[in-house]
């Protein structure tokens, strides 16, 4: 993903980063607005371990052709400048805007410079540190039908809740079995209710599959309307 300003002084939108013991990172403060209002948002230069809270941004790739202007502020040079990122990246920034007061994210399409070639390299290697350091880690699964989408999330919430309550249970059982050399093959059927049709249209879809979720440490399969 490259974002790709617009005019040559809107490369001032970044500063350089340290690249030290004090990492820096970038925050995006994404201002109130209702789902129609344009994009407003500002750009923040932070080190990791002083960083205000925030939340990181996971979202598909889709065609990196298809790009947005995006208009971001810079408080450290009291500028304003259009930016082009993926169109994905935009419309995740659009769903996850608050309406009654700012939402501090994390979004590797604007809070790292995709021109630079040596920061983005530095950044990445060190997104475990970037998203260890969230709030939560925020998953946008593409833009599937509203309602398909909410019930697809509650059958993975309901089908990971049963897993967690019997996690403990069943591998306290398997070690044991394991112990004494006994053969292990336990069939657990699923007790949760789920809704087939509904989590065979998510994960068929090719949002789904381009999905990266590696490193994650608290995913929310947040669900928001356009």
């Amino acid at each position: 993903m490259e974002a790709v300003p617009s005019n040559p002084e809107a490369s001032s939108l970044y500063q350089s980063l340290s690249t030290g013991d004090r990492l820096e990172t970038r925050l995006l403060t994404v201002m109130p607005g209702s789902t129609e209002d344009p994009i407003e948002c500002a750009l923040h230069t932070v080190s990791l371990d002083n960083a205000p809270e925030y939340n990181s941004v996971s979202y598909v790739w889709g065609n990196g052709n298809e790009r947005s202007l995006t208009h971001v502020f810079n408080p450290e040079t009291c500028s304003s400048y259009e930016i082009s990122i993926p169109i994905t990246a935009a419309q995740s920034i659009r769903r996850l805007r608050l309406a009654d007061k700012p939402h501090c994210l994390w979004i590797d399409a604007v809070c790292i410079d995709q021109a630079d070639l040596s920061e983005r390299s530095h950044q990445v290697a060190n997104m475990r540190r970037v998203y260890a350091k969230a709030r939560a880690n925020m998953v946008q699964l593409g833009h599937a039908d509203f309602g398909t989408a909410t019930l697809a999330v509650r059958s993975i919430h309901a089908v990971g809740k049963e897993i967690q309550d019997e996690s403990s249970a069943l591998g306290g059982l398997r070690s044991a079995l394991y112990r004494n050399r006994v053969p292990v093959h336990i069939e657990d059927p699923l007790r949760a209710t789920i809704d087939v049709d509904a989590l065979a249209a998510l994960l068929s879809s090719r949002s789904v599959a381009s999905l990266y979720l590696d490193d994650l440490q608290t995913v929310d399969l947040s669900i928001a309307d356009t």
